[in-house]
C-alpha cells in the first residue's frame, strides 16, 4: 500500500478524532486509523509517537476545541 500524498500530522489527528467520534468516543487504534487513511500502520509513526502519542494529540485537540467555550463562561 503506497503512502497517501499530502498526509500530515494534522490530517492524521483530524482523521483519528473523526473516527473516534463516529465510534462513540471510544479509543481508536493505530491499525484502525491506518486502514481508514489507506496507509500501513508503520507510516503513522512519521506523524504521531505511537498509540500514546495519538492519545496525547487527541487530548490536546480536545482542549483546543474546548478552550473558546470555557472562556465564554
Amino acid at each position: 500500500m503506497a503512502a497517501r500524498v499530502g498526509l500530515d500530522r494534522v490530517g492524521v489527528i483530524k482523521a483519528a478524532a473523526a473516527l473516534s467520534d463516529a465510534a462513540g468516543g471510544r479509543e481508536v487504534s493505530l491499525v484502525e486509523l491506518a486502514a481508514q487513511l489507506g496507509v500501513r500502520t508503520p507510516s503513522l509513526y512519521h506523524h504521531v509517537a505511537g498509540q500514546d502519542g495519538l492519545r496525547r494529540e487527541l487530548a490536546l485537540l480536545g482542549l483546543r476545541l474546548a478552550r473558546p467555550r470555557m472562556m465564554q463562561c
